[in-house]
């Protein structure tokens, strides 16, 4: 369907919409936005790094990923701290919903057909579906690690976890992708079920470029 000269929305995404078989599927550019501002990973590694004392440099990227440096910054506090860190910062009270948060849920009638799917930890999207009272009275929500199948859900999925949880939880470091995405990998295998799914997603707020996206595809076997 063309709108406009510049923003075509494919036959199939308004079919799946109509027919509640839209997932979203919701990056960190969601968060980044005016008032979120929440940091994407690199500056969040950043921050993490400030808090110990230490700086993350734009050449370290290279050769050491941030969820790298993430692991070996907790590995030398002895395996603790970091992931506190991260929440603390993901929970600042200064941060609101963004445009996109407040968006996203209408592309959806009501909490029957509600199904976004989210690597971001903030937990905005649930103060905007609770802000619109009857329309999504009831949803559920899945935090890493116990999601549910990916080809029959509803409700809102933090597939690395969010602030409302014990900071254990969340996907942080290489360690934590590489349980999440390989050795234990129920972030994987809700993912593949998602993909062999009759669902269409819909991707917002990610780049190629992304750490998340790199997991997601080794997660999927992508070649």
């Amino acid at each position: 369907m063309l709108l406009t000269d510049h923003v075509d929305i494919p036959t199939e995404l308004i079919r799946a919409q109509e027919e509640e078989r839209l997932v979203v599927f919701a990056g960190a550019g969601v968060s980044m936005a005016s008032p979120s501002n929440i940091p994407g990973f690199v500056d969040l590694a950043k921050a993490v790094a400030k808090s110990y004392g230490q700086k993350y440099y734009v050449k370290q990227q290279r050769v050491q990923p941030p969820d790298v440096f993430l692991g070996s910054l907790n590995s030398k506090n002895g395996g603790q701290g970091v992931h506190e860190i991260v929440k603390q910062i993901m929970s600042r009270e200064t941060s609101r919903p963004s445009q996109l948060h407040n968006l996203i849920p209408l592309l959806f009638k009501s909490a029957r057909d509600l199904k976004i799917v989210t690597t971001n930890y903030d937990a905005h999207f649930l103060t905007v579906l609770k802000n619109y009272g009857e329309r999504y009275d009831s949803f559920d929500i899945f935090r890493a690690p116990a999601l549910p199948r990916g080809d029959d859900f509803r409700g809102i999925v933090y597939l690395h976890g969010n602030v409302e949880q014990d900071s254990r939880w969340l996907v942080v470091t290489n360690r934590d992708f590489g349980r999440a995405y390989l050795t234990e990998g129920w972030a994987r295998d809700f993912l593949r079920d998602l993909y062999l799914s009759d669902y269409t997603i819909l991707f917002i707020g990610y780049s190629h470029r992304d750490t998340i996206v790199d997991y997601l595809a080794r997660g999927l076997d992508i070649r």
